[in-house]
């Protein structure tokens, strides 16, 4: 895994370009997603910032909730402790954007050092013509845009392995210490964000970098490497042990099988039930869970597959272009050498680990980490087809070149419909959420509870039941309508004022004690 001789001299790309890539991705990350400071819109970016807000306090979990059953969110737990499900990376980078005010800026960070790896691995392996449009398509291929303007763990997790991979790269090409040690840094991190996408871009990487320390004997090298990365990843046992109290079982593992035993990594269904009583959101989640893992059976796997390979086609290259334009991943490796072997090896592991995990065929957020390879390998693929017709002597080497870029340009500009769609499709997302702080701005009382009464119209996966981590510190306690039960959480909070929320008609009522 190295660059190849013939693009060292191609490579060099100027501060100011950078700093160009920088501000591009972070303006179209940032009006997609409609605002300064936008709201999250499915339960998971819910979740993952409530656990930020509980590191950014300088703590790991939060006190339980008051009566349980009113507050349950999905992916978080409301007792014994208040906690996300999920793996501490992700939320422990964007607590630092709450200490800051700007949590939306992590993502858009992560963003713009995806593009700048983008920038500089394509150009480093292939010439600044493939690698800018290379970024040009990423940035604009609706499916990348839609799934990093958001709070989700895959920016990120698409960001470290990119990073992992160039200093790989570079411990490779030149064989300083320092860059094995930020390779292997970077992936022990990359198993607190996406412990999977670990697996998929660390197996290959670790298998280059152990057959490098073999060939050359440099076994001396690694020992700090392994040394930071073990520390790293020794995260995982003690958040196990600080949330549930047990080394080895992850709070991930332990959710399944509390609230959604239907979401689990295999093929059929299970025969569990929950251990716990669960709102209207959850058990919805549960039949859709159900739903998917009813079909996701091995003989039906082939079509799984391609029918997940052709959303990612239309997420990454377009509608109609993704089927063909994908194609050109095939030619894409041909002449990168060991590199090459890499990038199958992490697509096809990635592919090959969700296999085995029922999910709907439209979820490509479970390969968003991997758009940033597809979109360099297609690029490549498209520059190796338009150079064998050079070397056959059907067009000049300066024809090439212009029709590259005029196809590159053209295929990004093309998406121009699809981008705006997931502008409207954010902003439709976060309307109900803005619409009910809006309600919510209007009581008066020093201290109140709103019960929502769920619509059967709204999706499960957008539920205004959301509370900080820390209920004493919230002025209005927003909380499920359970009907006469309500009388419960009231007695328990004597001095808030009692409110109602319709779903279905966007009105706030006052209710009377």
């Amino acid at each position: 895994m190295s660059a190849p001789p013939d693009s060292a001299q191609k490579s060099g790309i100027a501060g100011w370009q950078l700093a160009a890539v920088a501000v591009a991705t972070a303006a179209l990350t940032g009006w997609v997603w409609s605002a300064w400071a936008p709201a999250p819109i499915v339960a998971d970016e819910v979740a993952y910032l409530l656990q930020a807000g509980i590191f950014a306090d300088g703590r790991v979990t939060a006190p339980a909730r008051p009566l349980p059953m009113f507050f349950e969110q999905i992916h978080i737990f409301s007792s014994p402790a208040v906690f996300a499900k999920y793996f501490p990376g992700h939320p422990l980078l964007l607590a630092v954007g709450v200490l800051a005010g700007v949590p939306a800026a992590i993502p858009v960070l992560a963003s713009v050092l995806t593009a700048l790896l983008i920038v500089r691995l394509a150009s480093r392996l292939a010439g600044q013509a493939v690698a800018w449009l290379a970024w040009l398509w990423w940035l604009a291929a609706p499916g990348a845009l839609n799934w990093r303007a958001s709070f989700l763990s895959q920016t990120t997790a698409g960001a470290a392995g990119l990073l992992a991979g160039w200093w790989v790269l570079r411990w490779v090409d030149e064989g300083r210490r320092r860059h094995l040690i930020g390779a292997l840094t970077v992936l022990g991190a990359l198993v607190l964000i996406r412990p999977l996408v670990a697996v998929s871009f660390g197996v290959p990487l670790v298998a280059v970098v152990a057959w490098r320390l073999w060939r050359r004997r440099l076994w001396r090298q690694c020992i700090w490497a392994v040394t930071a990365a073990a520390v790293i990843v020794a995260g995982i046992p003690l958040w196990n042990h600080l949330t549930l109290g047990r080394w080895l079982q992850s709070p991930y593992e332990e959710y399944s099988r509390r609230y959604m035993p239907a979401e689990f990594f295999g093929f059929g269904l299970t025969s569990q039930s929950p251990a716990e009583p669960l709102p209207e959101d959850l058990r919805a989640g549960i039949r859709d869970w159900e739903a998917v893992h009813r079909e996701h059976v091995p003989d039906a796997l082939p079509g799984i597959l391609l029918a997940r390979a052709d959303a990612v086609a239309r997420d990454v290259w377009g509608a109609w272009r993704g089927r063909w334009l994908g194609l050109l991943v095939l030619p894409g490796g041909i002449g990168l050498g060991a590199t090459a072997g890499v990038a199958a090896a992490v697509v096809l592991g990635q592919v090959g680990i969700f296999a085995c995990y029922a999910h709907p065929w439209f979820w490509t957020l479970y390969y968003a980490e991997l758009f940033p390879i597809l979109c360099f390998l297609s690029v490549r693929g498209l520059d190796w087809v338009l150079k064998v017709g050079v070397r056959r002597g059907w067009y000049r080497a300066t024809r090439a070149a212009g029709a590259l870029a005029v196809i590159g340009v053209a295929v990004a500009l093309a998406q121009g419909p699809a981008i705006l769609g997931v502008r409207q499709a954010k902003q439709a997302g976060m309307q109900p959420w803005r619409h009910f702080q809006d309600q919510l701005a209007g009581v008066r009382e020093p201290r109140a509870v709103v019960f929502v009464r769920r619509s059967p119209a709204v999706s499960h996966h957008i539920s205004l039941v959301r509370n900080g981590p820390f209920m004493d510190r919230e002025r209005i306690w927003v909380a499920y309508d359970r009907g006469a039960e309500n009388r419960q959480l009231l007695a328990a909070a004597p001095d808030r004022a009692p409110y109602v929320y319709l779903e279905d008609t966007g009105m706030l009522l006052r209710m009377n004690r």
